[in-house]
């Protein structure tokens, strides 16, 4: 018979995993937004950069927290990144509602994506990254 040990900590609930991966992907979007204004002010670049910069902040946030859940958990990534990146969409969204309440526009939409998108390849690279390979 096979004796199993226990572990002396607690696993982290999934839910609680979640919650620090969507953390993390704010905190990321914050410090990459606060170097893009950083470099848009010092060089006196064209505001009109701001919205396309913002946009890779938050997929490089939304990138975060899917490879973070997924290194975490160590299994689905694909699935694991596209609900990160959805719940991401959905709380800036929220937040862009509260902030302009004039709707959602076709712009909303392909934030959707980019999240969803950076947060799945995130997820999927999150599970693959540091696992040995057998080559025959």
């Amino acid at each position: 018979m096979e004796k199993r040990h226990k572990s002396n900590r607690t696993e982290t609930p999934a839910y609680w995993m979640v919650v620090k991966a969507v953390v993390l992907g704010i905190l990321v979007t914050a410090l990459v937004l606060l170097v893009f204004a950083f470099i848009i002010a010092a060089a006196d670049l064209s505001q009109s950069l701001a919205s396309p910069l913002a946009s890779v902040a938050a997929a490089a946030g939304a990138f975060a927290a899917g490879f973070y859940l997924s290194k975490k958990t160590g299994n689905k990534g694909l699935l694991r990144g596209l609900m990160v990146g959805g719940i991401l969409f959905l709380l800036l969204t929220l937040v862009s509602l509260i902030v302009d309440p004039s709707g959602i526009s076709l712009m909303s939409l392909l934030h959707a994506v980019i999240l969803v998108l950076a947060a799945t390849i995130g997820g999927i690279l999150g599970v693959n990254v540091g696992k040995s390979r057998k080559i025959v």
